[in-house]
Order: C-alpha cells, then sequence, then structure tokens
C-alpha cells in the first residue's frame, strides 16, 4: 500500500493463505518484552559484534555493527577478520567521524567492551570516556536489551548473506554495503510507521513507487509498470 503496488486487507492476507492451506502455523508463546526508544538521532547507538561466520579460502569472519535507537539507521557495518578491541575502536571512530557522537552507547559484555585491563578501564571504555559518552552495560542474558542491533542481525543473514555463495572477503563485504544501503533509504520499517530509517535519522523524505529499489525484487518494476499502464502479460 505504501508503495502502490496493491491495497489489501488483513482480511485478504488471511483469505489467500486459507485458499493455499497456509493458516496452520502455531503462535508461539514469547515472554513479554519491555520495548523502549528514544526520541532523537543520536541519542543512543547499539554496537555489537556478530559471528564468526566462515568463508572458503577466507576463514573466520566477524559483522561489526551500530545502529542508532530512535531511527534503527545503520551508521556502520563492517566485516573484519578478528573482533578484537583495537578493530571495534577503530569502526567505532569512523562512524563518529562521519555521523557525530551519540550521547549514550549500549553495549553486551563481551570482553572488548567491558574488562578491565590492569583494574582500570580498558581502551575502548577509555574512548567513551574521553568523549563524554555514556556507556550502557546489557543486562547478563538479556539479548533483548540490545533488541534493535539483534533484530537487524536477523534481518541481514534472512535477506542477504543467506541468498549468496561468497567466495572471498570483498565480494562479501561489497554484497552487505549494497544491503545495508537499501536498508537504509529505502527498506520500509514496521516499526518506523512504514519508513525507512533516513526518514528518521536525516528528516529526509522518500518516496518509492512501486518495486523501484525494493531489495531483490527491483527486476519486477517493469512488470508492474505495465500492469499499471493496461497491458496484458503473455501467460
Amino acid at each position: 500500500k505504501h508503495r502502490g503496488i496493491f491495497k489489501i486487507s488483513h482480511q485478504g492476507v488471511h483469505n489467500i493463505f486459507v485458499r493455499y492451506g497456509l493458516n496452520h502455523i502455531k503462535r508461539l508463546k514469547k515472554k513479554p518484552v519491555k520495548r523502549y526508544e528514544r526520541g532523537a538521532p543520536n541519542e543512543l547507538w547499539h554496537i555489537d559484534i556478530k559471528g564468526p561466520f566462515w568463508i572458503k579460502g577466507v576463514g573466520k569472519i566477524y559483522t561489526i555493527g551500530i545502529i542508532d535507537d530512535y531511527s534503527r539507521y545503520i551508521v556502520s557495518c563492517e566485516l573484519r577478520l578478528d573482533q578484537e578491541m583495537e578493530t571495534i575502536i577503530a569502526e567505532l571512530k569512523e562512524a563518529l567521524a562521519k555521523y557525530g557522537q551519540p550521547l549514550e552507547l549500549i553495549n553486551d559484555n563481551g570482553l572488548q567492551f567491558v574488562s578491565l585491563h590492569k583494574g582500570s578501564l580498558n581502551g575502548f571504555q577509555q574512548l567513551l570516556n574521553e568523549l563524554g559518552i555514556k556507556q550502557i552495560r546489557c543486562r547478563v542474558h538479556t539479548p533483548e536489551t540490545n533488541g534493535k542491533i539483534e533484530r537487524f542481525w536477523k534481518t541481514l543473514e534472512s535477506e542477504c548473506l543467506s541468498w549468496y555463495y561468497f567466495t572471498s572477503l570483498e565480494e562479501v563485504q561489497a554484497k552487505v554495503k549494497e544491503f545495508v544501503a537499501n536498508y537504509n533509504h529505502h527498506r520500509l520499517s514496521k516499526a518506523l510507521g512504514w519508513r525507512p530509517p533516513i526518514e528518521r535519522y536525516f528528516g529526509k523524505r522518500v518516496r518509492n513507487k512501486g518495486f523501484k529499489n525494493f531489495w531483490g525484487l527491483e527486476h519486477l518494476d517493469s512488470v508492474y509498470k505495465k500492469l499499471k499502464g493496461g497491458m496484458r502479460l503473455n501467460s
């Protein structure tokens, strides 16, 4: 509906599922999650490490990501051969140089983020302290505290990484960069009222119609335009 492709009610979707016998999925009982959201961009960033993944001929790789809490805008998403603290610090510095700095940064209890060095702050914590960025640590065994970036990892896996067979680090980096650009600028988020993250982060209005900039389905845009123009398609 947002893209002007087709209007259909919830009941209409249900009827289609019934028609094809797909309406027997059992709903899983989930524990209620206390949700939160900051009121403006750069009030809070989430940072996390995902991996390792393996690429034949390359070995282990890790994905390091940073997402803005208010807008779900991905300010950084890079693939690295290690997850050392120095690597994390370098990526954070790049994000700060590009987007400014947040008031707060939330992370899990990984050693890169919270380990003490000879009883004092480690390099990551020292950087935040010098910049005046408040560090928030997730409670142990509560990944939902860092849920926004955890949700992005699932989206990246299901809509990008699982689609392709990669043979080099450069290949997967290029594809992830392409996906993140589309995610930030064009992918509609239910949590944002069916708007892309860029509209909240920069206040920049995006108007996509049909399948234009629709990740993985761009090839249908020409078909969509023909149908909208009243042209019949050969079976």
